[in-house]
């Protein structure tokens, strides 16, 4: 409902705002991560193992949900509850 109020010029408070981008983001890595499962056989596999050599050079290819950093949680640092 974030993006509603955003989409409409309404007012949305900065963490609002960043909770909003957070999750957005999340949605893109998922779509360019989900996509070689359709396209290309054997992702299955290679998966994994890109997520991994990924996180070892400082790139987080999974979503927000799966951070166990607490830099990496917008919801509990602002005390946005999800709907």
């Amino acid at each position: 409902m974030i993006a509603h109020k955003y989409m409409k010029h309404e007012s949305v408070t900065a963490p609002e705002r960043r909770f909003m981008f957070v999750q957005m983001f999340d949605v893109v890595k998922i779509i360019f991560i989900g996509v070689p499962f359709a396209v290309v056989p054997g992702a299955s596999i290679i998966l994994p193992v890109l997520i991994k050599a990924s996180s070892k050079v400082g790139i987080n290819l999974l979503p927000s949900s799966f951070a166990t950093h607490e830099k990496s949680l917008p919801l509990q640092q602002n005390n946005i509850k999800s709907v």
